[in-house]
């Protein structure tokens, strides 16, 4: 069994899910320069002194991280990398269900009339 060279508890905690916090560190590098590609002209409320150098040295090192921690981890960056993709569908599953409910909520808004919701006159 992978684990059983960590001893179990908080290191087996650590070794398991570090790749998967690593992998996000890295999207979120790459989506600051994604973004700031994209839409230059945003005002934004912080200024990244030395851009775009600072967000690369970030991604170079969170991808050393990402490969020590997955030769650290072996195995068990399966087991990391399993829980983030059964996130996925938990998340889009709660995002519908919010959506769902939000459109309810809206629907029985005081004073709503079915009619004035169509863009007729209120009746």
């Amino acid at each position: 069994m992978p684990w059983q060279r960590f001893g179990g508890g908080f290191d087996l905690l650590v070794a398991s899910t570090a790749p998967a916090f690593w992998l996000f560190m890295l999207a979120t590098g790459a989506s600051l320069l994604s973004l700031r590609r994209r839409e230059p002209n945003t005002p934004r409320a912080f200024h990244m002194p030395f851009y775009p150098l600072t967000p690369l040295l970030f991604i170079a090192s969170g991808l050393f991280m990402l490969g020590a921690s997955v030769r650290y981890a072996g195995g068990l960056t399966a087991v990391g990398l399993l829980a983030v993709a059964l996130g996925a569908p938990l998340s889009a599953l709660s995002r519908s269900r919010a959506a769902t409910t939000s459109a309810r909520r809206a629907d029985r808004q005081p004073g709503a009339s079915p009619s004035s919701k169509e863009g007729g006159e209120p009746g």
